[in-house]
């Protein structure tokens, strides 16, 4: 049976659209970060609290990318304007974040290999706030870290490997271990494969172009 294993295992990171679309050759801009802000230097520091994660990813071993849409729901602990995540190799499609009644955007901040900046154009108040982010990210071919890919016989395999910091390859996010965070994960995978993960599957239904979309109830 041809199937695809997709073991996302939660570790370090205590932690809708169309269904994989072709990964650009062009990345968007990066904007530089405002005079005197710098990317954390070793960890993101107490800028922000993770309170619940929801993400989807798009996954299909024949491709050597993925698209990704997570949200995280946040408290920011004091006024920002440019909030810092962890993020190594993604590709920042687009972004924005709710606080109290509006939506703001968000530009790409060029940073270092394992943070990615979000830009607002004020400073942010502080207070619970939801961020969502969509973005681009690799299958590995070679290293086994992040998501991955690998054949078995005929068959592919799409796999997770989070320790200890690649899990910052598959979603933006807090990748500490003080961070004891829910996590609700969607799966959307061809129709004939097999969807994997560390919580049962709440729902699943058909997307277009034979695939389906599998949803995984929050992890405590």
């Amino acid at each position: 049976m041809r199937a695809l294993l997709t073991v996302i295992a939660l570790w370090m990171c205590m932690t809708a659209s169309a269904f994989c679309h072709a990964f650009d050759a062009a990345s968007p801009a990066l904007s530089a970060p405002p005079a005197g802000v710098t990317p954390p230097a070793f960890r993101l520091g107490d800028a922000a609290t993770p309170l619940a994660y929801a993400v989807r990813l798009s996954i299909d071993p024949a491709r050597t990318d993925f698209d990704g849409d997570i949200t995280i729901e946040m408290r920011l602990n004091r006024p920002q304007e440019v909030l810092w995540l962890n993020g190594t190799d993604l590709v920042i499609v687009s972004a924005h974040i709710e606080t109290g009644a509006r939506q703001i955007e968000l530009a790409a901040v060029a940073g270092t290999e394992d943070f990615i900046g979000l830009r607002a154009p004020e400073v942010l108040p502080a207070g619970v706030a939801s961020l969502r982010v969509r973005y681009r990210g690799k299958l590995e071919g070679l290293s086994t870290r992040g998501l991955f890919r690998q054949q078995e016989g005929a068959d592919w395999y799409v796999v997770s490997q989070f320790e200890a910091l690649s899990a910052r390859r598959a979603f933006p996010c807090f990748d500490e271990p003080g961070w004891k965070t829910p996590w609700q994960l969607t799966l959307d995978v061809p129709a004939g494969m097999v969807a994997v993960s560390n919580s049962r599957v709440a729902e699943e239904t058909p997307l277009p172009g034979d695939s389906r979309r599998v949803r995984f109830a929050p992890t405590p």
